[in-house]
């Protein structure tokens, strides 16, 4: 045993086992109220955590069970997040270094409540501190999650299942499933996009249909930045049996049409959308758009002008 061991090992021996224990005997209820206090300052609600655990090591691992934040008095529903579990595990060294990194973060049976009304959104937390960073999330999972929205100006109530699913830990996609009604018209559709927020500058894959009423559209492509769609590259097509039907999903008159069948190439480069290839049949008539004439699309306000057709 070298001289250097014999004089550090006691030392770092006692740093272990009162590390442990510390880990066995500290009462965790400090720090849960301690989380709850600060996410409730953070977010302008009432923040709630039943039962806190942790597990100190070099990737520290916290469970948090019975999670609940509030919704803003004038909504339908108590809460806008309920959940039975949130689990994660974060990076020692990026937290020291000022960043919050998860190395896994699992969220087991949340139950997500959104509303719109009279211009107010449930989900806009302290609107005065200004856009949040999200964290690096470098793999998700969901059980049995679901998101209810409700707008009373456009009588829609969405109601979407969430989760997590993956052929092999290494594939693991974010699927999501609705069924609802939007004015008046019924709407179903299914998406799967990426499970991670970890690489903000990677194409990940993202696909899925929706059918509204007699419409229906499919998608498949790539973006970038999976929670803010930094960039967006995906192949589209659209089918129905008339364009007026898209009246109450855009910002200007379509005129009644016979049944159509549209795809076309739909990409995002930072706040300016563009559609390109646009490409179909009306009825009996071939439409064409060529690349590049129609007008971009801002993200800040949609709106599509039809134009450039020949």
């Amino acid at each position: 045993m070298s001289r250097a061991w014999k004089v550090a090992g006691p030392t770092v021996a006692t740093l272990v086992v009162g590390c442990v224990l510390f880990a066995a005997f500290f009462d965790w209820s400090v720090l849960r109220d301690l989380i709850a206090r600060v996410a409730a300052a953070r977010t302008g609600r009432a923040v709630a955590i039943e039962n806190l655990s942790v597990q100190l090591r070099w990737r520290p691992t916290l469970r948090a069970t019975g999670v609940r934040i509030s919704n803003p008095g004038w909504a339908t529903a108590p809460n806008l997040l309920e959940a039975d579990r949130i689990e994660f595990t974060i990076s020692l060294p990026a937290l020291l270094r000022g960043a919050l990194v998860f190395h896994d973060l699992e969220v087991m049976r949340p139950r997500v409540a959104l509303e719109r009304r009279d211009g107010q959104r449930s989900w806009v937390l302290s609107p005065n501190r200004g856009a949040v960073e999200l964290p690096v999330v470098h793999r998700l999972v969901i059980a049995d999650g679901t998101v209810r929205y409700q707008d009373s100006a456009s009588h829609t109530s969405p109601d979407l299942r969430v989760e997590t699913r993956a052929k092999a830990p290494e594939d693991q996609m974010l699927a999501a499933e609705v069924s609802s009604t939007f004015r008046g018209q019924t709407v179903h559709g299914k998406a799967a996009g990426p499970a991670s927020l970890a690489d903000r500058s990677q194409r990940y894959p993202l696909q899925g249909q929706i059918a509204i009423g007699a419409t229906a559209a499919r998608f498949g492509g790539a973006i970038k930045g999976p929670a803010t769609f930094e960039a967006v590259d995906l192949e589209a097509e659209m089918s129905g049996t008339n364009l007026a039907d898209l009246e109450s999903m855009v910002d200007f008159n379509i005129p009644d049409t016979p049944p159509y069948k549209l795809a076309g190439h739909v990409s995002r480069a930072g706040a300016e959308w563009r559609i390109d290839s646009l490409r179909g049949m009306v009825g009996d008539t071939d439409l064409v758009v060529l690349d590049g004439a129609a007008p971009p699309i801002s993200a800040r306000r949609p709106h599509l002008e039809p134009t450039g057709f020949r």
